[in-house]
């Protein structure tokens, strides 16, 4: 099981603070690890990634584009047909054609997933159909962070921790970054009747 953090916020992110909450995690991608920190317009970006590489691919996250897309995942997607390329470059490959939503509606997985679109300021969390992996969310002030465990969170000062359920895809706008936007759905429609 991999683990991520990502953080976004309008003031200076604490470098030390956030690579030392990345050790409450780091034994679940014991692999390797990668971190990038940036600046996007106004905003301050960090993120590691924890990999626990079980497909032999090692592909390295996030994953970014020059468009301003990052992607960052956790599970296994059951893709028979597109079995040759690892899982990560799929699922980015879809975020880029802005296919993502559409291509999980009609796959199954096991799977945790944050799609952060830089240039319109939209972040989107996918957690598949029974929540096997966990994804966990806070916003406080003028930063917004997103953590496959909540201790992370908690370590980096945030409360009012938002769990995310099974089958959720969750959109957040964080072109105010003080206030973001958030809009749930579902991610597959379970005709029960």
């Amino acid at each position: 099981m991999c683990s991520f953090i990502f953080l976004i916020s309008l003031d200076e992110i604490n470098k030390e603070s956030f690579l030392n909450a990345n050790q409450l995690i780091k034994s679940r991608g014991p692999d390797k690890t990668n971190t990038f920190f940036t600046k996007y317009e106004k905003f301050h970006i960090a993120s590691v990634h924890n990999l626990l590489d079980i497909s032999g691919f090692g592909i390295k996250q996030p994953l970014i584009d020059e468009s301003g897309k990052i992607l960052l995942f956790n599970g296994e997607i059951y893709h028979p047909s597109e079995k040759d390329i690892p899982d990560s470059l799929l699922l980015f490959k879809e975020f880029q054609r802005n296919n993502l939503s559409s291509f999980l509606k009609k796959g199954l997985g096991e799977f945790v997933i944050s799609s952060i679109d830089l240039k319109n300021k939209i972040i989107n969390l996918f957690v598949d159909l029974i929540g096997t992996k966990p994804l966990f969310y806070a916003h406080k002030d003028n930063q917004l962070c997103i953590a496959t465990y909540s201790s992370v969170l908690e370590n980096l000062g945030f409360d009012s921790i938002q769990n995310i359920n099974s089958n959720k895809e969750i959109t957040i706008d964080f072109s105010n970054l003080k206030k973001p936007n958030f809009f749930y759905k579902e991610i597959y429609n379970l005709n029960l009747e």
